[in-house]
């Protein structure tokens, strides 16, 4: 079922639940526990948990300023009025604004009453507390999208390990450069799906593997950052450029089948073997191979943050894992 679907059909529920519940129990203007409840189904877990607290704040709030109101200024217009002058300024400040809409239409009824008694207060928290709570157990049902969350991710890391298998090609054959516009920002568009089904898998679940995946995101994320920064300097990197090998030959390795984890600490050793290699080199005889090594190091060097990004995150995720143990 799909998203829209499943939350029609909590609305629906919850809605109706609670407008039942109301007019069982005799509560007066029993339709407003249903509109509560229409408007307290959000997205997420930790958004309807979150929205029903403040609404509820909101509501005592709202008709602890609205009965003394109208108890100074009496059952108009006015004492409505200055209820809403007091009411919104304070709900902002507290940020529990989200409760105005519902909270004021309790306040109306208090003020069609024409009077002020704890039944009718304790009506309207009533209604509060049924659309409040049938919209928290509609919300307690929610698909895991850890299955879409996983495939995005691996789509992500296949169409990385082909952008640096690309970029070790042009370094070391005469191949175009690639679109590189249009390839990050289809990879973009993937970084933000995840991010979305992340957020919600969080909200809803939980549970510790989803802050894990969202440090896996993160890492990731900022290696595209690197990359695009890799792809302008091979811009001006001359194509079949011999002193490129050694790097290009790392870029391909990023893309073996072993554990990407294992893969990082031997191209950190290597990278460390051509640093030296590099630096032994014999001066440049002009400025235009001077012009091809300068951009060679630079790319060297975003290559070489572009797999630190991956160790550190290797270091953190294995320090979490000594300390669980």
């Amino acid at each position: 079922m799909n998203i829209i679907g499943l939350k029609t059909i909590k609305i629906a529920l919850a809605a109706g639940i609670s407008l039942f519940i109301a007019e069982l129990l005799g509560l007066k203007s029993s339709s407003a526990a249903a509109i509560i409840a229409i408007l307290s189904v959000m997205d997420t877990r930790e958004a309807t948990y979150k929205g029903v607290i403040n609404r509820m704040a909101s509501a005592i709030l709202a008709l602890g300023i609205g009965s003394m109101c109208f108890m100074f200024l009496g059952y108009n217009l006015w004492a409505y009025v200055l209820y809403l002058i007091l009411f919104v300024p304070i709900s902002l400040l507290l940020k529990i604004d989200i409760g105005l809409g519902p909270s004021s239409v309790l306040v109306t009824h208090l003020l069609l009453s024409n009077g002020v008694e704890l039944g009718l207060i304790l009506n309207e928290i009533a209604l509060m507390i049924i659309g409040s709570g049938f919209a928290i157990v509609a919300n307690l049902y929610f698909p895991s999208v850890s299955k879409e969350l996983q495939e995005v991710l691996d789509k992500i890391d296949g169409k990385i390990r082909s952008i640096l298998v690309h970029y070790a090609n042009y370094i070391t054959q005469d191949i175009p450069l690639m679109k590189g516009e249009v390839v990050f920002n289809i990879l973009d568009n993937d970084l933000k799906l995840a991010e979305t089904l992340l957020r919600n898998e969080r909200e809803n679940m939980f549970y510790e593997e989803s802050a894990d995946l969202m440090s896996y995101w993160t890492m990731r994320v900022e290696q595209v950052r690197i990359l695009r920064r890799m792809f302008e300097n091979l811009k001006y990197m001359p194509q079949e450029f011999t002193q490129g090998t050694g790097l290009a030959e790392l870029m391909i390795l990023q893309n073996e089948k072993n554990s990407e984890a294992e893969l990082t600490d031997t191209i950190i050793n290597r990278l460390e073997e051509l640093y030296n290699r590099y630096r032994n080199l014999p001066l440049p005889e002009s400025r235009d191979e001077f012009e091809k090594r300068s951009t060679l190091f630079r790319t060297y060097l975003e290559f070489k943050e572009f797999v630190d990004v991956r160790n550190a995150y290797d270091d953190v995720t294995e320090a979490k894992k000594s300390t669980i143990n």
